[in-house]
């Protein structure tokens, strides 16, 4: 395995031998076959350091009954989060690991399930899938491993008489919404004429701890509809790269202050 973690080492030591290690946006990303059970986020911001357990929304509502520690991420609800704060850390880590290694858990996704089932849908290249009779792909498309709502595309276009609020985007929920009106964005309209890049440097503006990576990917997600990791890899590096740019603006202003 590549760089492995440090102050979180002890809870992979936790999982069974068949769990896999992978690096995921600055953290560390763990599967079981091709479930996504487990990611770690060590040394970047209270928001976001501790454990996150990838569940589908069906399931969130059991899965909080029976570890009320857990909540749903400020920024990505569909995880489940226990904070690096939690006065209980520690033992509440190591409840949920065991529930990990269960055959039968509700803790898992399988993030790329949407390429898979356009490769079984067709078989074909892209170009020749758009000739596919439309009822054969949405039979298969219903039975693609019961996938809910979320996963199937929309355009934002076609979405748009939906969009009341800020929640109703793709990747968000009332904990984002909060964070929008403290950025005075608030309505759909005003953030879809801002765009990715200035919507998140006044999130930035109103609070530094924002600046993470995985919160610009929700929010371009959110404008093209499309799940937060499914956007493609040259937006992941361009919100990388604007991010670090914001951070480097901020310190030149407190370096100047000083």
């Amino acid at each position: 395995m590549a760089k492995a973690p440090d102050e979180l080492q002890w809870i992979e030591e936790l999982l069974p031998e068949s769990f896999n290690r992978r690096p995921m946006f600055g953290g560390f990303a763990y599967y079981d076959g091709p479930f996504l059970k487990l990611v770690l986020f060590e040394g970047g911001s209270e928001k976001w350091d501790g454990c996150m357990f990838p569940a589908e929304k069906e399931h969130h509502e059991k899965l909080l009954s029976q570890f009320p520690f857990l909540v749903n991420h400020s920024v990505l609800p569909k995880w489940l989060f226990l904070s690096l704060n939690d006065e209980n850390f520690e033992e509440h880590a190591k409840k949920v690991a065991r529930e990990l290694s269960r055959p039968r858990t509700m803790f898992g996704t399988i993030p790329d399930r949407k390429k898979k089932a356009d490769k079984k849908v067709t078989g074909k290249t892209p170009q020749k899938a758009k000739k596919a009779k439309p009822e054969k792909i949405e039979k298969v498309s219903a039975e693609d491993m019961r996938k809910p709502r979320m996963f199937r595309d929309e355009s934002l276009t076609e979405k748009m008489d939906k969009l009341k609020t800020i929640q109703d985007f793709k990747n968000f929920g009332p904990a984002t919404e909060k964070i929008f009106l403290q950025a005075k964005i608030k309505t759909p309209a005003q953030f879809i004429a801002l765009g990715w890049k200035k919507t998140f440097a006044k999130l930035v503006d109103v609070n530094p701890k924002h600046n993470h990576s995985l919160f610009a990917y929700a929010i371009i997600g959110a404008l093209e509809n499309i799940e937060w990791n499914a956007i493609s890899e040259d937006l992941k590096k361009e919100a990388q790269v604007f991010a670090k740019e914001l951070r480097d603006k901020a310190k030149k202003k407190s370096k100047t202050r000083k």
